[in-house]
This record gives C-alpha cells, structure tokens and sequence, in this order.
C-alpha cells in the first residue's frame, strides 16, 4: 500500500510524463489512416462527471484524454470539455482521418465549428427535439422524420443550430 500510495500521490507521476509518449508510439501505426474516437462522458456517486475521448480499436476503446470534475450530470457544456478534445487531437499521429462519435448532449455548435475547423468528421447522436431546417426550407424537429420500424432514412443539407449545415439520417431499429 506505501508504493502504491507513493505512486499515486507523486506529483512528477502524471499522464504527460508517461500515458501519453507511450500513446503517441502506439498510434504512430495510424499516421495517414482512419482514426474513430468517441466523446463520452460517466457520472460516479452522483458528484463527480468523467469526459473522455477514446479511440475505437477491435471491439475495444483506449482512453487517449480524460478529465474529472465535480459535476451531478452528465450534460457538460463545450468549454468544459473542449481541453480533452485538444488533448486527445495532440496524441495522434499526423494525416489521420478522424471521426468523432458522441451522444446526446454534444450537440453543441462550438463543438460541430471545432471538428470542421480540425477537418474531423462526426456522428453526433442528436435529442428528438433538435430543431432542423431542411433543404426545402421547412422547419421541423428530429422526431417528425423519424422512419417506420425496421427503415432509415438521410436528409441531405439539413441546417441545425440555426447555421450548421451537415446531413442527418434517422432510424427505427427493432431489438434484435
């Protein structure tokens, strides 16, 4: 227990120090390719929120950024987040093609302007109340374009938080 408290307790022990030079040679195999990530955040005892980026890699995902706060919820704003973003970008190799999934609640437009900014693509699973305007001009919310059971559908050129531009697709999957 003295090591292992000596060890955590060390303040020249750090994730910068150690995590992230072994990181950084890891993902060397992945300069040039396609990279995912995922943005996700967990809520321990009700206090304390961990955000987290990490990369997806056979059926696995290794934490690349963390960050730990005192936060009930698991609803973060961008700027709470945005640090481990930049982080995790900092660790892979050059030339990668990124794409960032993330769920609900990082819906963010700070968010969707910094992964066009970095040239990342994304998924962001969106809220059924998210407003879209779609490219005939009619305003409506996620939930009215839901697809029957079982279908999908993709709108093209769909405008979300008032100026963002992407493509949207919808889903209605039965349990398998």
């Amino acid at each position: 227990m003295e090591r292992l408290s000596y060890f955590v307790n060390n303040p020249k022990i750090t994730p910068e120090t150690f995590y992230h030079p072994i990181l950084r040679q890891f993902l060397l195999g992945w300069k040039g390719m396609d990279v995912l990530l995922t943005l996700d955040t967990s809520v321990f005892w009700n206090e304390y929120c961990l955000i987290e980026v990490c990369l997806v890699w056979g059926g696995r995902s290794f934490p690349l950024a963390q960050k730990v706060m005192e936060h009930p919820s698991a609803t973060v704003a961008y700027s709470d987040y945005r640090e481990v973003l930049v982080t995790a970008q900092s660790l892979l190799p050059s030339n990668c093609r990124v794409t960032l999934l993330a769920d609900r609640g990082f819906d963010h437009s700070e968010l969707i302007r910094w992964l066009i900014e970095q040239d990342w693509h994304w998924a962001i699973r969106a809220k059924c109340d998210l407003n879209i305007k779609r490219a005939n001009g009619h305003t409506c919310k996620v939930r009215d374009l839901i697809a029957p059971k079982d279908e999908a559908y993709l709108f093209h050129r769909v405008t979300i938080l008032d100026d963002l531009e992407c493509e949207l697709a919808t889903a209605h999957l039965s349990a398998a």
